[in-house]
């Protein structure tokens, strides 16, 4: 994988998207897009633009790891999953992540989760160890945060596909005193809402997200 280190290069010379527009002549859509995406498909000019202006040699422009890495939401048996194939060198592995939609949680683990969310999603896997988590942990930042934007576009592709008709949520109830969730199409989950932004609260083994969950013409948008 390689990733640019655009993002990181600004923050550390304190320069703004708008101030290296203005010296470069470069796009603002160019440079937003290069400085939020670090799989960004950069021209050599540009890069060749970028890395005088920064004074820095396109080593240092980029960072690599030997590993090429593919999220994608996979439909199998009644259930939406998350595959994650790693491949290195001719080797090729694959990770398998379940998702839980629920309208609740008793999660107590960190200040994110225990704020009121409208959604919650667990994203993990059934095995007991989670092998992908290790690799996952000893990539960079920047590699780390494009994974994660990877698995929440493979979950927003999983709400606009046909087959968010077959996955089911989990609402809690409360009856006779006692919390128990019942299972029920997620798609009346989320019409009980009734809202047009719900907060959604996503778990990952490796990270809590906070997102928004818009419901647009009947579209499903995670911003």
């Amino acid at each position: 994988m390689i990733a640019n280190k655009l993002n990181v290069l600004l923050a550390e010379r304190q320069l703004s998207i708008k101030e290296v527009v203005e010296d470069t002549g470069l796009s603002r859509n160019s440079i937003s897009n290069i400085s939020n995406n670090v799989s960004a498909n950069i021209s050599t000019d540009t890069i060749d633009i970028l890395c005088n202006y920064l004074g820095v040699a396109p080593k240092d422009f980029f960072e690599y790891s030997p590993l090429r890495i593919n999220v994608e939401p996979l439909f199998d048996n009644n259930e939406a999953r998350i595959v994650v194939k790693t491949k290195q060198k001719r080797k090729e592995f694959s990770y398998f992540y379940d998702i839980t939609f629920k309208d609740s949680d008793f999660d107590n683990e960190n200040e994110v989760r225990n704020k009121k969310h409208d959604l919650y999603l667990d994203v993990y896997t059934e095995y007991l160890e989670d092998e992908f988590l290790q690799i996952f942990n000893k990539l960079p930042v920047g590699f780390q945060n494009d994974i994660t934007k990877k698995f929440i576009v493979a979950i927003e592709n999983i709400l606009n596909s046909e087959y968010i008709k077959n996955i089911y949520a989990e609402k809690l109830l409360e009856e006779n005193k006692k919390m128990k969730f019942k299972e029920m199409k997620l798609q009346e989950l989320l019409k009980s809402i009734k809202k047009d932004k719900i907060t959604l609260s996503i778990k990952f083994n490796w990270i809590d997200v906070t997102k928004i969950l818009i419901i647009q013409n009947d579209k499903y948008i995670i911003k």
